[in-house]
């Protein structure tokens, strides 16, 4: 059993004198089974090379001040700034209309993804865009890391 997903058993940890119960304390040339995908994701030693092998997007966005998906997080992405490393998102209507577009995604709060489009367009004198499919391309430093789809759920 590997309860760390690191890809060495317990009890060879144990032997090893490593913590099974954390992900970042292996011995390589100990793992011998597959690492699991979130453990790939780590960046344990904080070189920022890790964080853009999986990014956690979420498909909902429900801006009504309730406190949940109000705002569009991607986590990695913070780290992906402060590893001085660029990324941008964007995001179309089913249109193709280009709805939203930022630049270092994460790094200033403010500027999140709330539900409203930062180009410029309005939709019923300003306020939140219409329910509905949005479409995602997010770029890390300067090619075309993830697209996908998410919703706006009123």
């Amino acid at each position: 059993m590997d309860c760390d997903g690191d890809g060495v058993t317990n009890g060879v940890e144990e032997r090893d004198g490593t913590d099974p119960k954390n992900p970042c304390d292996y011995k390589l040339e100990h793992q011998t089974v597959a690492p699991s995908a979130e453990w790939k994701a780590l960046d344990c030693n904080n070189d920022c090379t890790a964080f853009a092998k999986t990014l956690t997007i979420p498909q909902f966005l429900t801006p009504n001040n309730d406190g949940d998906n109000d705002v569009w997080e991607i986590p990695e992405l913070a780290k992906n700034v402060l590893c001085n490393q660029e990324n941008r998102v964007m995001l179309f209507n089913v249109s193709g209309a280009k709805v939203f577009d930022a630049k270092n995604y994460m790094k200033d709060v403010s500027r999140l993804f709330r539900g409203y489009s930062s180009n410029g367009l309005t939709f019923k004198g300003g306020k939140l865009l219409p329910s509905g499919a949005y479409f995602y391309i997010i770029e890390l430093n300067g090619k075309k890391g993830r697209t996908g789809y998410m919703y706006i759920v009123k």
